[in-house]
């Protein structure tokens, strides 16, 4: 990296560009905030570099950030610079509006937009959903003189797909075809996606039956794309002649399909094929390893209420060296409690906790809802009190129900406080503050069976709540 013991632009740029592939963007970030040469810090090389290395680390705001330190030290960005800041914007909510700003900065530099320009600008438009704005932008890049390419006319596709909009899909699908670019597998995953997203099942399969012929070979992607839909729409059958046509090209599923068909299976309580399928992932060279799939195998066989198979599966992640998450944890205490074995439910609460991991109103539910099966409204109304203290956020449906027990069990004193301090806490949860009020006098109605309403004065809500 050095020529006549000095660091060659070249070279650096290389590394920082390495290190944000790498998913190592500080260790870029600090290699930069060590040079001592003024010059080499303001190389365009250099700063494009690490611009790029943040934006892809999706750390737009510190590359924002850095963006305008760089021009306030003299830094001339190029054409590049702003394609780089430009992309980063679609990874924000007022990601357009920052991009034509940028833009707008770019043209009073009298620097020309060029056709990496206009794509970062449509993609900015497609992750927005503006339809309107990235109409434009295509014109307005014709007008410039630049000729669309395949990866402008991508980004509409995918905006018509997440927009739920397969015919304007089929507008830019058909126009990109008659212009005469090469076909390729992006441009028809996006048209499939978009009948997928609106349930046009056939049109998908047919355009990927069709593949091969369009575009060449069908690839993982697009596989994902099918099995995922056929899962969802209760064809499992379909899913599985697809699993086994990508093994029998020599490919190696992916562990999202693998975990799409586990999950599937679970569902459907076909427990033989969880276990061959958990069985066929373990005997690969690489084994589970993501501790995502291995979640959904956990919770496939937790829903099948397969003790042998929860504990061999919590062995295999140990053998792995992957850390169980919180969702590995919420997995094990709402199984635990299913299978009505509450202390360890308990002690698998602790271990969450003892990992220095947060619990989420999804640790602490299973227990809650036992509690309230039991008749224990006062146990529920304890783990509540104690899930508050570690900042969790209850649901209204939660709330309701372990009012609904004291009520059941005429604990009003409890009640009333419990419902006040509900309304005054979360009343952001419901639609009102009289919503508030009629629940509360539904629950007071059904504990009274006399069905006279008794509203003691202090507990009479104020104007403020």
């Amino acid at each position: 990296m050095k020529v006549n013991k000095k660091l060659r632009p070249q070279s650096l740029s290389v590394y920082m560009t390495l290190m944000g592939k790498a998913g190592l963007y500080f260790r870029a970030f600090r290699a930069y905030r060590g040079l001592g040469d003024p010059e080499l810090k303001l190389n365009k090389y250099v700063c494009n570099a690490l611009l790029k290395a943040l934006v892809n680390a999706n750390s737009v705001e510190k590359a924002f950030a850095l963006f305008e330190e760089l021009k306030s030290e003299g830094f001339e960005p190029d054409a590049y610079t702003y394609s780089t800041v430009i992309a980063g914007c679609a990874k924000r909510s007022d990601g357009y509006a920052k991009a034509k700003e940028f833009f707008d900065e770019m043209l009073s530099r009298d620097l020309k937009p060029d056709a990496f320009i206009y794509s970062s600008l449509l993609n900015v438009c497609a992750r927005c959903g503006l339809e309107d704005e990235a109409k434009a932008i295509f014109e307005e890049m014709r007008e410039y003189g630049v000729e669309p390419a395949t990866y402008h006319y991508a980004p509409l596709v995918n905006m018509y797909a997440e927009n739920k909009k397969p015919r304007e899909a089929e507008k830019v699908f058909k126009e990109f075809s008659e212009a005469g670019l090469p076909m390729n597998q992006v441009m028809v995953n996006s048209l499939i996606k978009a009948y997928l997203n609106c349930g046009e099942l056939e049109k998908a399969a047919k355009l990927f039956e069709d593949m091969p012929s369009l575009c060449g070979a069908v690839g993982d992607v697009t596989y994902t794309l099918m099995i995922d839909s056929y899962c969802k729409a209760g064809l499992v059958e379909k899913a599985q002649t697809l699993f086994e046509q990508i093994k029998s090209r020599g490919l190696s599923p992916g562990n999202y399909v693998y975990s799409i068909l586990i999950t599937t299976y679970a569902k459907q309580g076909n427990a033989d094929m969880v276990s061959s399928l958990s069985k066929e992932l373990e005997s690969r060279e690489q084994g589970v390893g993501d501790p995502v799939l291995f979640n959904s195998v956990l919770k496939s066989f937790c829903e099948l209420g397969m003790m042998d198979a929860v504990m061999n599966t919590l062995k295999r992640m140990n053998k792995e060296s992957v850390s169980p998450d919180r969702a590995t944890f919420n997995i094990l205490i709402c199984f635990f409690c299913k299978q009505g074995m509450m202390d360890v439910a308990f002690q698998t609460l602790d271990d969450l906790k003892a990992r220095k991991l947060r619990p989420n109103m999804n640790s602490y539910m299973p227990l809650i809802t036992e509690f309230l099966k039991s008749e224990k409204p006062d146990e529920a109304l304890k783990l509540l009190t104690q899930a508050i203290e570690n900042g969790v956020r209850p649901s209204r449906d939660l709330w309701s129900s372990i009012i609904d027990a004291l009520c059941q069990n005429k604990k009003l004193d409890e009640v009333f406080t419990q419902f006040k301090t509900m309304t005054v806490s979360f009343c952001n949860q419901f639609i009102n503050v009289s919503q508030c009020l009629l629940i509360f006098y539904y629950f007071m109605f059904v504990s009274n069976r006399r069905g006279v309403l008794e509203f003691p004065n202090e507990y009479l809500f104020t104007g403020d709540h």
